[in-house]
C-alpha cells in the first residue's frame, strides 16, 4: 500500500503541479494539520476535490465548470494520461480525502512562493482549502471563490502558474 501511494503520489506532482510542491505551516510547525474547527462550508472541499479528479480525468470541461473564468485553464489538462490502473488508483485515493479550511495566519506556499493566510483570503465568499493528497509532502492549498450565484469556484491562478513553470524549465 505504501509503495502504490508514492507511485500515486509522483503521478499526481508531476502530471499535475508538473513537479512543484506547495508547502504549508501553521505557526512555525509542518506540516499542516488540520484545523479542530469545522469545514465552513462542506461544498468548498468537495469542489476543491473535483477540481483535481478533473484534472487527473484531463476533464476541460469539467474545469469551467468548476474553477473561475481563465483563459489558460487548458493547459492544466496537457500532457499524457496516466495508465489506467494508476489513474483508478489514484481516483479511488483522492475519493477518501478529506479537504479542510486554512486559518487566519497560516503559512503557505503557492506557486513557489510562501503566503501567510490573511482575513481577506477567508472571508465569507473566500476560502483556502488544504487537500493531503497521496503521495505529496503537505497538504495543497487551493483557493476558492464564491460566486454570484452561491457555488463555490476554484482559483485554478497558482495551478496554471505551476504548470507554466514546469513547462519552462523542460524547455531549458
Amino acid at each position: 500500500m505504501n509503495q502504490k501511494r508514492i507511485v500515486i503520489g509522483a503521478a499526481m506532482l508531476a502530471g499535475v503541479l508538473g513537479g512543484c510542491t506547495p508547502a504549508a505551516t501553521r505557526g512555525g510547525q509542518t506540516p499542516l494539520e488540520p484545523a479542530a474547527a469545522p469545514l465552513p462550508s462542506a461544498q468548498a472541499g468537495t469542489v476543491a476535490l473535483e477540481f483535481f479528479e478533473a484534472m487527473f480525468l484531463k476533464d476541460e470541461a469539467g474545469l469551467r465548470r468548476l474553477c473561475l473564468p481563465d483563459e489558460d485553464l487548458a493547459l492544466l489538462v496537457r500532457g499524457e494520461e496516466l495508465p489506467p490502473n494508476v489513474l483508478s488508483n489514484l481516483l479511488e485515493e483522492l475519493r477518501g480525502i478529506e479537504a479542510w479550511p486554512a486559518r487566519e495566519g497560516d503559512v503557505i506556499r503557492m506557486a513557489g512562493r510562501q503566503v501567510r493566510v490573511d482575513a481577506a483570503s477567508i472571508s465569507g465568499d473566500r476560502r483556502v482549502m488544504m487537500l493531503p493528497l497521496p503521495g505529496a509532502p503537505e497538504p495543497i492549498p487551493v483557493l476558492l471563490q464564491r460566486s454570484a450565484a452561491g457555488e463555490w469556484r476554484v482559483d485554478a491562478g497558482p495551478f496554471i502558474a505551476a504548470r507554466r513553470a514546469a513547462m519552462e524549465l523542460r524547455r531549458e
